[in-house]
């Protein structure tokens, strides 16, 4: 089977606990999985610091 890897980001909620069912189910199949939580309570947090919060979470899966 090929496996893959994935950085599960949240949606609206913003928290990362919202991926705490699937990820050991993605991993059970083999796959990578690696959950990131956006800076929701940081009102001054733009898109920058998403997208390095999501960069952090790749970073771990190619480590």
């Amino acid at each position: 089977m090929r496996t893959a890897s994935y950085v599960l980001i949240p949606g609206a909620g913003r928290r990362a606990w919202y991926w705490h069912r699937l990820v050991p189910e993605l991993r059970a199949w083999g796959h990578d999985a690696e959950r990131v939580a956006l800076p929701a309570d940081d009102d001054s947090a733009g898109a920058a610091l998403a997208v390095g919060v999501v960069s952090l979470g790749v970073a771990l899966l190619t480590a």
